[in-house]
């Protein structure tokens, strides 16, 4: 296995790890119990009010009529919650986590917890691949954390270190993509047969190919099981009731849209009768008097062989936390309080009353003197009374306060002790001690209640990018430019004109899905629109997203009550849609719903896109049908197979693994593809590339020569006084001992520098971009020699410089071009050395280029127009700009060697 620097573990390597573990534990002789679980004739049912709405809510909350109906052993025995804690692992859908901890600390407080094996927490971070983000903490809706994807993976890892031998995972490819959930469920297939595992996975929007890595399937739908059993027969069964499924279509989206009345008509193939509806019923029912479905019958009324079962069950119980660990668990009191309260309002208000009384009752807001004596129990069982008493008595009763007091009950008393008896304080030191071991004693007090009470009470990239082009990033640094049809973007308009689907379904549980939408369309339409225009309009968005049956159903919360995870991500894009945006974000608008469920929503998106409007949309697991409602997609090397997902082919092609094992970046091709379109933010990037290149790499070495050159000039009067050389050969000597230095550097600069800006690799250009940079690298070696020459001093040669360094800077035609120059500034332009170094690089790499260029409020224009129009550059002057070049550094050499000769700053 490959370290967290390595290529990412592909599925190959997954099963060889997996094959040394069962040998590992096949020659220590160890073995893991079986675990068999039956389930027959199991359903849930509950009876609910429907009439008004306040007090049947009310009815509903107080009553719980929910009853289980059915029968459910694991190894023969009756289920209960003792056998079935260790045995069994479940995989929620949603994931609740600790927002502070993070990726690495919440695997190995799962692994600790579970008792799993020692090196299981690293090897579970890299085999659900969170090696980038293991030490990055988990976040929620209020903090930045790691994507929703990310979180998934880390439920998925924290369950796996359960040492069970039962898995239940509920849609666990939600937030993941198609190629990520692949390799999770091959990996979850490779530990099922190696280890003789089982696991029951549901899944909303499996693949073709996540679908062939199950043995068998249990099809349920409409609360019925309409197929149980292999998955290599399940097609047979359908094509026997008169349904075919086409070629390259997705056998779990046929198997979905089958029992659909909308979509099944279509794939009805028996022309020997005519087609009717065959409800979900008919399909259950047929199925219980297939071969399969008699097979499974006779299994369940075979008896459990629980010879060696409660053995097993016996040597593989004990503690799953060692006491030890309960008195290091921590947040005491806040913890108790959140427990106790089960919700977030109740915790609150469980909370406020109690750090009230504590406050109050703690001997600060009220002094213990003053507390009435029927409450005076109060102050004993506050914490602050605690905390107060040991800081003020750790102070108080310190040396500085020692001298006796004029005010204290006594002579014997001091400052320190009359100041906390005026306070209602304790005054003995020994009470720093008590309090001290008290205020332990209260956080190991309240862990404990608050493991009692979790015992007892207890009932997881591309979203950065919508983030910004929404409008909605809080925290960061953003560099770049959005523009809106070639304008910049302003946030308060924009925000009028466009929609945002989160991936996160926030809604008021209070609400009903009408009033909700009703809310959005209220505050986001127009104000002369009227009531009765609204109402029709959102009548219109619910029959476009099948909310119309739901009008009046309560929001709810998610995972508790109200609608589903499908039905309140079909909400959030309604919600969006009634404001009638002109451009809608849609951050992973598919994540939590069903294949089906997807395609109705694509549907939606693709009547919306048709329309008019523009729709960015980011999506995780695509099906055929989806993929196929977008107008763009990233196109790869490989071929296709005919049988495979065009979304997940594009996955596989391009995933990091393929990428080290062929050596290529991707990005890098498509930036040099002719789907790629440069803008005008691409030639500024160039520029500013170049302006830091020879700029301050130019400064750097006129800086570092003048100390040098300081240091020689004292040299070199001594010298020149015993008569030893002229002062011109001096002058040449020094200048000709730079240039093999700096053609060194402009070597090794331009070998890594040149390939990272994004020029043409064509050799004359390569050379262009060399001669540029030694001759401006060379007159600001000689300019730094010069200021030293004309100078008395280092120090003002520097000061010197630097003026004019800022100089050179201001009218390099970076920060402003020439032609946005004021007229009576545009002369130091053309005596501005810095500006021929850039004006020379931009021409000579991009001059004579012709490639189309997206500009901002005007029409596309060519590279090399852009350059003429806004920054004045024509490559017409490439020899003028050599030639001045040349001036200056022959000016610069016969400054340096004039100076050398005629001033003379030593005085003797």
């Amino acid at each position: 296995m490959e370290g967290l620097d390595g290529p990412p573990m592909t599925c190959e390597e997954h099963e060889e790890l997996v094959l040394r573990l069962r040998d590992w534990r096949a020659r220590l002789s160890v073995e893991l119990p079986k675990i068999e679980v039956r389930f027959e004739d199991v359903s849930v049912e509950t009876e609910v009010y429907v009439r008004r709405r306040v007090l049947p809510t009310l009815s509903n909350t107080i009553i719980n009529t929910a009853q289980f109906v059915g029968k459910v052993t694991h190894n023969g025995a009756k289920m209960d919650r003792g056998s079935s804690q260790r045995m069994c692992a479940f995989v929620g859908q949603r994931d609740v986590h600790h927002a502070e901890m993070t990726v690495k600390e919440t695997i190995e407080f799962a692994r600790r917890m579970l008792n799993a094996g020692n090196n299981s927490g690293d090897l579970l971070i890299t085999i659900t691949g969170l090696d980038e983000c293991a030490d990055t903490r988990i976040g929620d809706e209020m903090r930045r954390g790691i994507s929703g994807g990310q979180k998934k993976r880390v439920t998925i890892g924290e369950m796996l270190a359960a040492p069970a031998q039962c898995f239940f995972m509920d849609d666990i490819s939600t937030g993941l993509d198609s190629l990520t959930a692949f390799q999770i469920l091959k990996y979850l297939q490779q530990l099922t047969h190696v280890l003789d595992l089982t696991m029951v996975v549901s899944l909303l929007q499996p693949t073709q190919e996540a679908f062939n890595l199950f043995d068998d399937i249990i099809f349920l739908c409409e609360g019925r099981i309409a197929y149980q059993g292999p998955r290599q027969h399940v097609l047979e069964f359908f094509e026997s009731m008169g349904f075919k499924c086409p070629d390259r279509k997705n056998i779990a989206d046929f198997l979905l849209e089958v029992t659909s009345k909308m979509d099944q008509e279509q794939y009805w193939v028996n022309n020997r009768s005519t087609y009717q509806y065959m409800p979900v019923q008919k399909f259950s029912d047929s199925f219980g008097s297939s071969h399969h479905g008699r097979l499974l019958q006779k299994d369940l009324h075979m008896q459990h062989s629980s010879q060696k079962s409660d053995q097993m069950i016996g040597t593989k119980e004990r503690s799953s936390i060692p006491k030890w660990d309960v008195f290091k668990m921590s947040m005491a009191l806040f913890r108790f309080i959140a427990i106790i309260g089960r919700t977030q309002v109740m915790a609150n208000t469980i909370g406020t009353a109690s750090l009230t009384a504590i406050f109050i009752l703690g001997g600060f807001v009220i002094s213990k003197d003053s507390i009435q004596s029927w409450l005076i129990w109060g102050y004993w069982f506050s914490p602050v009374t605690y905390g107060q008493n040991a800081v003020a008595i750790n102070e108080f009763l310190d040396e500085r306060w020692s001298m006796n007091s004029e005010d204290g009950e006594s002579t014997n008393d001091t400052v320190g002790k009359t100041i906390l008896k005026l306070r209602g304080m304790l005054t003995e030191s020994h009470w720093y001690w008590y309090s001290v071991a008290i205020l332990l004693i209260f956080a190991v007090v309240f862990n404990i209640f608050s493991i009692f009470a979790l015992e007892y009470l207890k009932g997881a990239g591309k979203t950065t990018l919508l983030d910004v082009l929404a409008g909605r990033k809080t925290v960061g640094h953003i560099e770049g430019s959005i523009n809106i049809s070639g304008y910049p973007k302003k946030q308060e308009t924009f925000a009028r004109v466009s929609g945002y689907c989160e991936q996160a379904d926030n809604h008021s549980p209070c609400l009903t899905v009408f009033e909700s939408l009703w809310y959005s369309a209220w505050l986001r339409l127009p104000s002369q629109v009227d009531g009765h225009t609204i109402s029709i309009f959102i009548n219109e968005v619910m029959e476009l997203v099948e909310l119309k049956s739901l009008k009046d159903a309560m929001v709810g919360l998610p995972g508790t009550n109200g609608l589903t995870a499908e039905q309140r991500k079909r909400l959030t894009i309604a919600v969006e849609l009634v404001s009638s945006p002109s451009i809608i974000f849609m951050d992973e608008p598919t994540t939590g719903l069903d294949a089906r469920a997807a395609a109705i929503v694509m549907r939606t998106v693709r009547k919306t896109a048709d329309t008019g409007r523009t729709i960015v949309c980011t999506i995780h697991q695509p099906s055929t049908e989806m993929f196929e409602a977008f107008d763009e997609a990233i196109p790869g090397v490989p071929q296709i197979r005919d049988d495979q997902n065009p979304a997940t082919w594009m996955l596989d092609v391009t995933s990091p693994a393929m990428e080290y094992k062929l050596g290529i970046d991707y990005g890098i091709i498509f930036s040099k593809s002719s789907l790629y379109i440069r803008t005008e933010q691409d030639i500024f990037n160039i520029q500013g590339a170049i302006y830091g290149s020879a700029l301050f790499i130019g400064f750097a070495n006129a800086s570092i020569l003048q100390p040098v050159v300081e240091m020689e000039r004292t040299t070199f009067y001594r010298e020149r006084a015993s008569g030893m050389y002229s002062s011109m050969t001096y002058a040449i000597a020094q200048v000709a001992i730079e240039i093999p230095y700096t053609i060194v550097q402009v070597l090794i600069f331009s070998i890594i520098v040149y390939p990272m800006m994004g020029f043409q690799f064509v050799v004359a250009k390569f050379f262009w971009f060399m001669f540029f940079m030694l001759l401006s690298y060379i007159y600001y070696a000689l300019f730094g020699m010069m200021t030293v020459a004309i100078t008395p001093n280092q120090e003002i040669a520097a000061a010197l410089s630097f003026f004019l360094f800022v100089l050179w800077n201001i009218f390099s035609g970076f920060f402003i071009p020439r032609k946005m120059m004021p007229s009576w500034w545009r002369w130091y332009y053309w005596v501005d050395p810095a500006a021929w170094t850039i004006y020379g690089l931009m021409v000579s790499q991009l001059g004579d280029n012709v490639d189309l260029l997206q500009v901002a409020g005007r029409s596309d224009e060519t590279v090399k127009e852009f350059l003429k129009e806004y920054f004045g550059l024509q490559d017409k002057y490439l020899s003028l700009i050599v030639s001045l070049h040349v001036a200056v550094i022959v000016l610069f050499l016969f400054i340096f060697g004039f100076s050398i000769k005629h001033l003379n700053f030593q005085k003797r």
